[in-house]
């Protein structure tokens, strides 16, 4: 009938399909069967929702939002915390109107009639080499109507068929049965709940694929046999009731149950408490701690999922050049200016401002106003008071804000406007590094000639410069003369006491 190089590739082709089913068997059940949520899981949620859920870091003022709204809202610019909010979408699939459990149901329901009938087939194999003859001898074979019939088998093949085809088959189908059913049961995605059945049903089918390369003489010899006929079996006292559509039906029925105590109900509760951890409760604030004391600061946000545009989105549309094509763009163009929002620089510069802090960024500013252009103008108004900053002209900010100096931030910004650059106003609070260094070259210069310089106090050296100003004044309209270090009265004045006080003085 075959060969030996074709009984060879038959062979090997069964221990192939044998060692990919098995491996698959293996996979299912180490990797695949175990459940992706579990109370480890409620304990990050709940870590992540007392953290940077509502930490000041992760706000986004483009939409005044704390990082668990958007996450809630399933806001799609999000970056951060994806891990949490993939979750949470597939909560909220699997929980909606129970649409997760009844496709879960349903999926392994069918899985579980397709092993069934895999199981039922297996049977039937073995019950029809059972039911033909089997002797010592080799197997015998006849025609009969163009068809080749078995008459008998050898014993030994018999045991073999069992052993090797049969008894294998059982367990691969055993394991699925467990394994394949806890895998559906643990999938929380609904899109890969369908595939996953449908990959399962794969591994089933991998015989059927194998026979398509088996040698030709091999698959025509297959198909010249006739069938053999196996006793059907019936319920005792029901007459043509086949036993195997009774199984069926009476898996049918307890899959539900089977699936409920298999974890459904506790998976269906894990994924309600986390939902309720993630999501629930109030949502719309950030908090700070003062990392001096520990304290902890609270400010309420919104819940709008909208974009709130300042200067810093505008100035990144104008940038961007989008093309008009969607409301969302549109509405915004007309609040666009014609003047440059955002300066070009290096890249090294760009990069440099990004990783720059608060304080690191304030160290070099320039000891001036720093609205004096439109583009700043806008930018300061808008990082005020978060407005677009819109039709804002040069030095509209630091005159709109010049009764705020007691603000350390409108100091530096403004430190023209809130005489950081003055000897007499200068305040060491507040303002930039640069206009320390002004300030003391000025001090310098003034008390270079001074005898006695007193500038630890701030009221006397107040006194002590309005004093020399009045002096100058006094030279300037010759009532003192100024002698090398000294200063006396000028005959101008002596001329002018003596004719006020009749010669007294």
């Amino acid at each position: 009938f075959m060969g030996p190089m074709d009984t060879v590739m038959v062979v090997a082709f069964a221990m192939l399909n044998f060692g990919v089913q098995v491996f698959f068997c293996v996979f299912v059940w180490w990797f695949l069967a175990e459940p992706q949520i579990n109370e480890g899981n409620l304990d990050e949620f709940l870590r992540w929702r007392l953290t940077s859920a509502h930490s000041a870091r992760f706000y986004d003022p483009a939409t005044n939002t704390s990082l668990v709204r958007r996450l809630c809202n399933g806001d799609g610019a999000s970056v951060i915390s994806s891990h949490q909010q993939s979750m949470y979408e597939h909560f909220y699939q699997y929980l909606n109107s129970y649409a997760g459990p009844l496709l879960c149901t349903v999926s392994i329901l069918i899985w579980l009639v397709t092993v069934f009938a895999d199981i039922w087939n297996t049977y039937s194999f073995a019950s029809a080499i059972s039911s033909v003859q089997r002797t010592e001898e080799e197997g015998r074979f006849r025609r009969q109507g163009g068809m080749m019939q078995v008459v008998s088998i050898n014993r030994r093949r018999y045991v073999f068929a069992m052993a090797l085809i049969v008894l294998p088959r059982l367990v691969i189908d055993a394991i699925l049965v467990y394994a394949g059913t806890r895998f559906l049961l643990q999938t929380n995605d609904l899109d890969e709940l369908v595939l996953n059945a449908v990959a399962l049903g794969f591994i089933l089918s991998l015989d059927e694929t194998f026979y398509l390369v088996l040698p030709r003489r091999a698959r025509r010899l297959l198909e010249d046999l006739a069938p053999v006929e196996k006793k059907a079996y019936f319920i005792p006292g029901r007459k043509y009731v086949d036993f195997r559509s009774v199984l069926a039906l009476l898996v049918c029925i307890l899959t539900p149950t089977i699936v409920w105590f298999m974890g459904l109900d506790a998976k269906i509760q894990l994924m309600r408490e986390s939902r309720t951890i993630l999501c629930s409760g109030y949502q719309d604030f950030i908090y700070s701690k003062d990392a001096s004391t520990g304290f902890i600061y609270s400010t309420a946000t919104g819940d709008n999922r909208n974009l709130t545009f300042g200067h810093q989105y505008l100035a990144v549309l104008q940038l961007s050049n989008l093309p008009i094509t969607t409301a969302s763009v549109e509405r915004y163009t007309p609040d666009l200016p014609s003047s440059d929002l955002g300066r070009t620089v290096t890249l090294q510069e760009v990069l440099d401002t990004s990783i720059r802090t608060a304080a690191e960024s304030r160290d070099l500013l320039e000891c001036q106003d720093l609205d004096n252009s439109s583009g700043s103008a806008m930018a300061l108004w808008s990082m005020r008071d978060g407005s677009y900053g819109l039709d804002q002209m040069a030095g509209s900010f630091c005159s709109s804000y010049r009764n705020k100096c007691d603000d350390s931030w409108i100091r530096a910004v403004c430190a023209e406007t809130c005489f950081c650059d003055s000897m007499v106003w200068y305040d060491h609070q507040g303002c930039v590094a640069s206009c320390k260094a002004i300030v003391q070259g000025k001090t310098d210069k003034a008390v270079a000639t001074c005898r006695d310089v007193a500038y630890v106090d701030d009221d006397v050296w107040q006194l002590q410069h309005f004093l020399a100003d009045f002096t100058n004044t006094l030279i300037a309209e010759d009532k003192l003369l100024r002698e090398g270090t000294r200063t006396t009265f000028s005959q101008t004045l002596r001329h002018g006491f003596l004719e006020r006080s009749s010669g007294e003085y």
